[in-house]
């Protein structure tokens, strides 16, 4: 349905595939993710567009009342082999497992670049900030004041200028 909403598209609807004309026959719920869009399909038809074998992908299958998805899933690989069957969590669960695997890097990278550029940007501060009060740390120093404690002001107001910053 997501998709459908999306491209202004019912049943009932031609749309143009590998530049042949295919009617929907129906919308399927609960079929939407972010790292790609469900679509099926006539096997026979696919098969003609794509010129591809006979071969399958995947399945999806209803259980019927008084079966448990679980022992469906066990069933189905302990009698095929080869064969990895998943419950709808479980493909939700690998979906959103995608997805986090696919983004995470970016994020963690942008994060990263982020915490950098703040941290050149504060000590741009503080440097410029130093620079500017260069003569009012000479008077301090004319009057007495030694290294250890002009260092000691400097970090101060650094720490406060980090603080106000991040507030």
């Amino acid at each position: 349905e997501v998709l459908a909403k999306r491209r202004g598209v019912d049943i009932g609807d031609k749309i143009k595939v590998l530049g042949k004309e295919l009617k929907i026959a129906g919308l399927s719920q609960d079929t939407y993710s972010i790292a790609n869009t469900l679509t099926f399909v006539n096997r026979k038809k696919l098969a003609g567009l794509m010129k591809m074998s006979d071969d399958r992908s995947y399945f999806l299958i209803s259980v019927k009342d008084g079966h448990r998805g679980p022992a469906v899933v066990s069933a189905i690989e302990d009698q095929i082999e080869g064969v990895n069957a998943l419950t709808t969590g479980a493909l939700v669960a690998n979906d959103k497992s995608l997805i986090n695997e696919m983004g995470i890097d970016i994020i963690n990278a942008m994060a990263s670049i982020g915490f950098i550029i703040g941290i050149m940007v504060v000590g741009l501060t503080i440097f410029t900030s130093t620079l500017s009060k260069s003569r009012e740390y000479g008077i301090l120093k004319a009057v007495g004041a030694g290294r250890y404690h002009l260092y000691s002001l400097v970090f101060q107001q650094s720490i406060i200028s980090v603080t106000l910053g991040f507030i």
